[in-house]
């Protein structure tokens, strides 16, 4: 991810983090499983990684098993809880283990720290895998780049509550705030 502008990084992130599975759309764990794809995975391994996942879970007759879904849901729930930890709302969380190379080097001066993880060999499709390797591109976007940490927040339309990295927003977007400021009025 490290070509990759800062906005473009949080988009393909929220793409996944804020995706809803509770949606009617047939194909939306397909749908999932890109977004994931697109936030983990470089550009060049995406759709090998695509067709490896879709064929282990669906069958001869192309009917779709449950493994998919329930993979991708706790995908979701465990980035979903390293970014409630990070805003703050729970206090415990254990902490990311990533076996990996430190450096540190000097640029105009000051100290560049940075980390390299291990390569994680993924061939077999696990959340176990699969978590690693989400841990390991979340913690490459933050760290290496100049992210502000109070800046990752939730939506304050309580029918909404999508994640969001502003630094002045409270809403994902107009219509949020919009339809929160009206529902006041009413109140």
């Amino acid at each position: 991810m490290k070509d990759l502008t800062l906005d473009r990084k949080m988009e393909k992130i929220f793409s996944f983090v804020n995706f809803n599975t509770k949606t009617k759309d047939g194909d939306q764990f397909l749908t999932l499983a890109m977004k994931y794809l697109n936030f983990v995975y470089p550009t060049k391994e995406i759709n090998k990684r695509y067709i490896s996942m879709s064929s282990l879970f669906i069958d001869s007759e192309g009917n779709q098993l449950d493994e998919l879904p329930k993979l991708l849901v706790k995908l979701q729930a465990r980035l979903i809880k390293i970014l409630e930890s990070i805003i703050g709302s729970q206090k415990k969380f254990a902490p990311i283990k990533l076996k990996g190379i430190r450096t540190i080097s000097f640029k105009n001066q000051q100290m560049v720290e940075t980390f390299e993880n291990e390569n994680i060999q993924t061939k077999k499709i696990s959340f176990g895998a699969e978590k690693k390797m989400m841990e390991a591109s979340f913690i490459d976007m933050i760290s290496n780049d100049e992210i502000v940490l109070k800046y990752f927040k939730r939506c304050q339309n309580d029918r909404c509550k999508k994640f969001i990295y502003e630094p002045k927003k409270l809403y994902c977007d107009d219509r949020c705030g919009n339809a929160y400021r009206q529902r006041g009025k009413k109140k």
